[in-house]
């Protein structure tokens, strides 16, 4: 049987159904429909046959319903949406009369002759496993292959930008130490540098341009890159030791001033601190400086063309082990103040109250007795004297 599912000239991204009534596995095959002889649209050489699903259906007595969803899609490409079984359900059983129920008189009567209306029909659907095949797909070992090939290409591109990345590194290289070496680092080499490093410098850019360097591979690019390097760095890194030098010393007297302030310090935030803690800091930013100050004399002895005697990770690192023995001692918190014991408090309270209770007995007066007060002695006249 066949069915035309999407005419010539309709919408994209449609999706259409068919219900077809199997049992068991079955195939649908999308096949273009008769393709006239005078059509522009299409080839009459090209295939007619698009594809066909592989439907997993289950085996009954009697055919089951079977809806089939096929989709066009945006790119006008045909393919299985869905596939469900539609299983028809036995009807619901009738209510029955409840007891006791009678017919009033004198209500309608139903008519016995009409027809009673036929029940809805109810079916229990299942999603149906399905396969698609397309008569232009390659086979596994054609795909294969094909992976295999396209990886291999993926692999000789990486590898052809990086060996040209590299070459453009070495020429890049080569360029600027050519002007450098007698501009901003002609101080910092010898002559006899200067002529070696320049030396090599011409021998690889003269193998650069010729035949082999032109057409070399990546490794030996990284060779010829190294052995010009090991010329030029050397007298690099002089010249960053010599721009970054002075920064780094300032930032280590800044830190020693700092400690030294510290150590000076009669702020009652320090007051915890003891005298040897003190004298700890005070040793340590001591031997730092004298160090310092040896070092950068000796490092003002030596011309500009020769590797320092004072580098910066040097003093970085001597800022650093002033500053572990420093510092620990300088932020060390100050210790919290002895909690008194409650218990304590609750004796003396007992013992203050016990206090004034017997205060008032001892400034009590004389006990009433029911004997009569001594009698008031007589006021005695004084003498009368001529």
């Amino acid at each position: 049987n066949e069915v035309l599912m999407f005419e010539r000239g309709s919408n994209f991204n449609v999706t259409k159904r068919v219900t077809l009534k199997k049992s068991g596995d079955f195939t649908v095959k999308a096949s273009y429909n008769d393709i006239p002889s005078g059509s522009n649209t299409i080839a009459s050489s090209t295939p007619v046959d698009l594809c066909t699903f592989n439907i997993s259906a289950p085996a009954t007595d009697q055919p089951n319903k079977i809806r089939v969803n096929i989709k066009q899609d945006l790119s006008g490409i045909i393919t299985l949406s869905s596939a469900q079984s539609m299983e028809e359900l036995p009807p619901d059983p009738e209510p029955e009369a409840k007891e006791g129920e009678e017919n009033k008189e004198g209500t309608e009567q139903k008519d016995e002759d009409a027809p009673a209306p036929a029940p809805k029909k109810k079916y229990k659907k299942s999603n149906l496993a399905f396969t698609t095949s397309t008569f232009m797909r390659y086979n596994k070992e054609a795909m294969d292959k094909a992976v295999e090939d396209e990886a291999r290409m993926a692999n000789a591109d990486r590898v052809a930008a990086e060996t040209a990345a590299k070459r453009n590194e070495l020429e890049s290289y080569l360029y600027s130490m050519r002007d450098k070496i007698i501009g901003e680092l002609k101080d910092f080499c010898t002559e006899e540098e200067s002529s070696t490093f320049s030396k090599a410098l011409e021998d690889a850019e003269e193998w650069l341009y010729s035949d082999e360097g032109f057409d070399s591979t990546k490794s030996v690019y990284m060779t010829k890159l190294d052995d010009v390097k090991k010329f030029g760095t050397p007298i690099e890194r002089r010249q960053v030791e010599a721009n970054s030098r002075q920064t780094t010393i300032s930032s280590l007297k800044g830190s020693l001033e700092t400690y030294k302030k510290f150590v000076q310090s009669s702020d009652d935030k320090y007051a915890h601190i003891t005298d040897d803690e003190r004298d700890v800091c005070r040793t340590a930013c001591n031997s730092a400086e004298s160090w310092l100050y040896e070092m950068i004399e000796k490092q003002s002895e030596l011309p500009q063309s020769v590797d320092p005697i004072l580098s910066v990770a040097q003093i970085s690192a001597k800022q650093k082990e002033v500053a572990d023995a420093v510092n620990p001692i300088m932020h060390k918190p100050k210790p919290l103040p002895p909690k008194e014991d409650p218990k304590k408090d609750v004796g003396a309270e007992e013992k203050t109250e016990e206090k004034e209770e017997e205060k008032p007995k001892e400034e009590a007066g004389p006990m009433q007795t029911d004997e009569a007060p001594p009698p008031p002695e007589a006021d005695t006249e004084p003498m009368q004297t001529e």
